[in-house]
Formats: C-alpha cells, structure tokens, sequence
C-alpha cells in the first residue's frame, strides 16, 4: 500500500524496439516514479532505489504468498496476442542470439559472480 498510488502501468508491447513506444511509456508513466511493465516487469524512475526494491518486493510476496489469497486470486493478465507472435518472431532472428551472446549473457554471469561468488569453482 504505500506504494500504489506511485505505480503507473504499461502493456506488453513485445520487445522494445519501437522507438513510437517510448512515447507511449512516458505518457503511462506521467509523473509517476515507479512502472509495471505487465507481462514483462519493472521500471523505476525514482530518484531513490527503495521505492523500486519495495514495489519488487511486495510484487514477489503477492506472488508467492500461500493460503487462500494466494496471487490476489484472480487471472493471470495476457499479453495482447500480436505481441506474443511478434516476440516469439524474433527468436528465429540470428541477430537476437548475438545480442544475448555480446550483452545479456555476460551481465547475467556478473550478477551471479556478485551474488555467489565461487559458483564456478
């Protein structure tokens, strides 16, 4: 709750290569800190990181909570289906595999270097 009112909300556009879609994040963002990306994850404009670290962690305990209230109990929230066939498009893209090869790989192995250090050994 202390957060909801800071929370704008933005659909799953597919991956955001689209330069026409930065205009449409800035108009759901408005003058709000912080962003859920639906189906996708966070954005934090905030001058501070807490508000951000809050909001993704109250976002995983009401994800993860156990009874009878478990996930807010109602439906999951679908991506718009042209975006789902966009994205799942790009997977046969030789250039994406580059992508994760010179990018995205190497900076997932160095936050595992900085949360487990000796993981490899």
């Amino acid at each position: 709750m202390t957060i909801a009112s800071h929370v704008a909300f933005h659909e799953y556009e597919g991956v955001a290569t689209n330069e026409a879609e930065r205009e449409r994040l800035a108009s759901d963002l408005g003058n709000k800190p912080l962003m859920l990306l639906r189906n996708h994850g966070t954005l934090s404009v905030a001058p501070d990181d807490p508000l951000g670290l809050r909001a993704h962690l109250s976002s995983r305990m009401e994800l993860h909570r156990p009874g009878p209230h478990a996930r807010m109990a109602r439906p999951l929230h679908a991506a718009d289906p042209k975006a789902i066939a966009a994205t799942g498009q790009m997977l046969d893209n030789p250039d994406l595999k580059k992508y994760a090869d010179a990018l995205a790989w190497p900076a997932l192995l160095r936050r595992l270097d900085r949360l487990n250090p000796g993981y490899d050994a």
